[in-house]
């Protein structure tokens, strides 16, 4: 995240939040390892991404800089999730769980990452 001088305008999906994103991004598809839906305690969906050795060194560094701060989530250029990083991550996963998508909305992320995650292999 940035202020609005140095990023993209971005919408937040199913919302009319505008955030500013760098568009730089500290892990991207080819850093993902596994993806998939889980549901938490409450039956509420979310996606859980794993990353490989690279990204999980990269979310690492990215959380640890950006605590108190805002990070993005943008697939397919949309964005979907903007949370307050509260401490760094060192596990290699990250999750979408705003709690107001559904199953099968987080399922078709899901897919779409899936075929992006194939078309990204050599």
């Amino acid at each position: 995240m940035t202020d609005s001088s140095n990023g993209e305008a971005r919408v937040l999906v199913n919302s009319n939040e505008i955030y500013y994103i760098d568009p730089v991004p500290i892990v991207t598809i080819d850093n993902f390892k596994s993806i998939e839906v889980n549901q938490n305690n409450n039956g509420i969906p979310y996606l859980l991404i794993q990353f490989d050795i690279k990204g999980k060194k990269a979310w690492a560094n990215g959380t640890g800089q950006s605590i108190g701060k805002r990070l993005a989530l943008v697939i397919d250029n949309k964005l979907f999730h903007v949370p307050i990083v509260n401490a760094q991550i060192n596990s290699g996963v990250s999750a979408l769980n705003r709690g107001d998508l559904s199953e099968s909305e987080l399922q078709a992320i899901k897919t779409d990452i899936e075929k992006e995650m194939v078309d990204a292999r050599p």
